[in-house]
């Protein structure tokens, strides 16, 4: 009787610290499914905050998100887009401040009053980190969810 009393203490000392490490929905970026999906998660992101400087009207930093072909292109700076590699995808070092090594002028989005959340910065690098899954087709292309900065 007291080796099993034993045996269920050292039990629990073992599993509740690995139950609170868990990844639950409501601590996910991605939703109940924990991980990170193109059309519910990303493709929002891409089309509400960076869409709208990074077409083929306004092309700023060279980067252009109307299609799947030319967001995985890159510049003199870099990739912008390296599927498993956040670190080394523009899209995601120049949103998230990293160590505060970045220059203000250097952190996207650069439109004054736009700015991306810790969850957003961490829906892009969970995206990234995924291997940037990005549907071909109808169903990838980003349409601006508002007008562009120079429109408004």
């Amino acid at each position: 009787m007291i080796a099993i009393k034993f045996v269920a203490a050292c039990a629990v000392i073992v599993v509740a610290p690995l139950t609170a490490c868990q990844r639950t929905p409501s601590n996910t970026a991605a939703g109940s499914s924990g991980k990170t999906d193109f059309i519910r998660d990303v493709k929002p992101l891409l089309s509400g905050k960076c869409l709208p400087c990074h077409n083929v009207g306004t092309l700023s930093g060279e980067l252009n998100l109307d299609s799947r072909r030319t967001a995985f292109g890159g510049s003199d700076d870099g990739a912008f887009i390296v599927p498993n590699d956040p670190e080394g995808s523009l899209i995601y070092t120049r949103t998230a401040k990293l160590h505060g090594q970045r220059e203000a002028a250097d952190t996207m989005p650069a439109v004054k009053g736009v700015t991306l959340t810790g969850d957003e910065r961490e829906i892009l690098r969970n995206w990234i980190a995924d291997g940037a899954p990005w549907p071909m087709g109808e169903e990838g292309r980003l349409v601006p969810l508002e007008p562009r900065p120079n429109e408004a």
